[in-house]
């Protein structure tokens, strides 16, 4: 796919993640949890600074930004600029599962949205920070209105409506 220009975002885990960092093209995002990185750098990563040095290895090897969910503690978002805490406030939880895949969903959404590719462009300095707030605010969505209490069946407005609504529960800060 990048052959063909194509951005790569890739959230697997286990034996998946491991064969997707072990080739020579790389994704250019991964949004692994705690435990998938864990596991693929083989040694528990404890500390914010245990996981941001994992995600700098892979960003050394090419990836252009690792996501790294945490359940109840949000996510760290690291490129080769900086690297941010997302985190946020949920009224209820429908369900978590899915929350990870609505997280990546909020990436590329926040990724596609900007005409320069804001992640990795060094003249957008709060690049970083957009796509966490919009990434969390998917992941809160989807934690608050989880299809398997909820179908989601509403039109795109109103799917657009919560996401704003989440955004405005999350904070996000430069690590």
């Amino acid at each position: 796919m990048k052959s063909y220009g194509c951005t790569v975002f890739l959230d697997a885990d286990g034996a998946a993640l491991e064969s997707a960092l072990s080739t020579r093209v790389l994704p250019d995002c991964i949004k692994p949890n705690i435990r998938e990185i864990s596991e693929w750098a083989g040694r528990p990563l404890e500390k914010y600074e245990d996981i941001i040095s994992a995600a700098r290895e892979l960003l050394e090897r090419g990836l252009k930004l690792v996501a790294v969910s945490m359940g109840n503690d949000g996510a760290l978002f690291i490129n080769q600029r900086q690297t941010v805490h997302a985190w946020g406030q949920t009224e209820r939880i429908a369900s978590t599962v899915g929350a990870g895949d609505a997280m990546m969903a909020g990436i590329v959404s926040a990724w596609a949205a900007d005409p320069k590719n804001g992640a990795i462009q060094p003249d957008q300095p709060d690049a970083l920070e957009r796509i966490a707030k919009i990434a969390t605010a998917f992941a809160i969505t989807w934690l608050e209105n989880s299809a398997y209490t909820e179908p989601v069946v509403e039109g795109k407005g109103e799917f657009l409506k919560k996401i704003d609504a989440a955004a405005g529960k999350v904070t996000v800060k430069r690590i």
